[in-house]
Formats: structure tokens, sequence, C-alpha cells
């Protein structure tokens, strides 16, 4: 599993104009999902089990994901749950979908499909009719050579990661307070806490100069 943090591609935020960058976005999610499929075969022989072996040559199962939505919403001036944010983040995950499964298909015509890929059943996906539709060029490209990977996407809480990374919102939920009081170990002993603002909510605050 792998998560982008999809706040930092909002270039321009809170501004008249803030956007996504697109060519960033793409290019983050090339990398992960090579960067995934390598991380498989590092992996492979410290699996425990032959029956884990055996799931990786099947399948080749990786999960790209995002955290920061909520927090990119913020930096859109777009409210969490209409029908234009919604819009907004339908696009990047047809970003994702898209360029990942041109990714997949990239490796698989040099490495190599998953063990138990089969086009025919592919075929009958409805998310390759919307791809047929949307990136004509891609679908191509899989039917050629097939997918690398068994699955590509997976929208984790992101809990631990997004609060590690500088604490974003986790996974694809709201903000659900824009702050909130925090406490370490050493801390907790001297009933002492601190106050902790989600990272867009802080840089919005520092761009208005409040």
């Amino acid at each position: 599993l792998m998560s982008i943090n999809l706040y930092n591609f909002i270039d321009d935020k809170f501004s008249d104009a803030p956007h996504l960058n697109k060519d960033s976005f793409i290019q983050a999610v090339q990398v992960a999902i090579r960067a995934l499929d390598e991380v498989l075969d590092y992996g492979y022989e410290t699996q425990p089990l032959e029956a884990n072996r055996k799931c990786i040559n099947d399948w080749r199962s990786v999960g790209l994901g995002l955290f920061g939505v909520a927090d990119a919403l913020v930096a859109m001036k777009l409210k969490y749950g209409t029908d234009e944010a919604n819009q907004f983040v339908a696009e990047v995950m047809r970003l994702m979908l898209i360029e990942g499964l041109r990714t997949s298909a990239e490796v698989a015509e040099v490495k190599g499909p998953f063990g138990r890929y089969d086009w025919t059943k592919t075929a009958k996906s409805p998310l390759l009719a919307l791809l047929k539709e949307e990136a004509p060029d891609v679908y191509e490209q899989v039917k050629a050579h097939g997918l690398r990977n068994g699955t590509l996407l997976s929208i984790a809480p992101t809990g631990t990661i997004s609060l590690l990374m500088g604490l974003f919102s986790g996974g694809c939920e709201p903000l659900y307070k824009i702050s909130y009081m925090r406490t370490t170990h050493k801390m907790e002993g001297e009933h002492k806490s601190f106050k902790v603002y989600a990272h867009s909510i802080k840089d919005l605050l520092d761009y208005h100069e409040l």
C-alpha cells in the first residue's frame, strides 16, 4: 500500500484560481505504481509462507491511494461533499485510474502480466469499458500487453501516515475539527496538552496573515 498526499499537488492554494498540478500528479502516480510493483519483488523471498509467494505470483496486487483530500478541498476553496467538490475528486480518481492502468500495462510489456491475468475476463470489466471511452490509447496498451498488477488502487484510512507526514487529513475523510488538543507521553504525566490545527487550516491562516 502507498498513498499520495493530494494537498501537495494543489497549486496557488487559497487564491482566486487554485488548481491541481496534473503533470506532477500524473508523474507521482506513475512512479508510485512502479515502486509498489518493485516492493513485491523486494520482499518476495522474505514471505513466511509459500501461499504468500503464490499470491504474489498470481495477482501482484498493489494499492495506491490518497490522503490529504479534505485539505486539498480547503486549498481549492471547495466545500466537502458538494457537487463541485465531488466532481473534483472524481477527476482526480479518473487520472489515478488511467495513469495506474497505463503504468501497469507498460511494466507488463517488459516483465509480463500477473500470473492469473486473462484478457477475456478483464475485457468484461465495466472499468475497461470506461477506459475504452476515456483513454482509448491506454485501453489498447492493456489489450496488447496485459496488466502487471491484479489490483491498483485502494483508498486506505492513512490515520498514522497522514499524522506523521504533517497533520494532514486522513484518506478521503473530511476534517472533523479544524483544531484539536493533543498530548505526549511526557506531557500526559504533567497533565498538559497543546492545540494542533489541521495542516490546510494552519496554511490558510498564514495565507491571510491571521
